[in-house]
């Protein structure tokens, strides 16, 4: 499923799409600035396998599979300071 306009036109943008070299940078009022490459990521946080099931009245239902990390482990590792927001 594509969450874009009514045009479904995403697939156009998918081949400039580089996901590596691809890094996460947490830095400023914390503790622990970190930047975070892909491998560190893995290697760092536990991932977590997720289907979220979508149901509507009108009959229509998906399935979104998500794999991921919960934020508050991020925001664990990298200690932000009483000020942050």
């Amino acid at each position: 499923y594509e969450f874009t306009s009514t045009t479904k036109a995403t697939f156009r943008y998918v081949d400039k799409f580089q996901p590596l070299p691809w890094t996460v940078e947490v830095d400023g009022l914390c503790d622990h600035p970190t930047k975070f490459d892909l491998d560190d990521l893995y290697a760092n946080f536990t991932f977590d396998e997720r289907a979220y099931r979508h149901r509507c009245v009108e009959t229509w239902a998906m399935c979104v599979p998500w794999t991921g990390f919960p934020l508050a482990d991020l925001i664990a590792k990298v200690g932000p300071k009483a000020g942050a927001t």
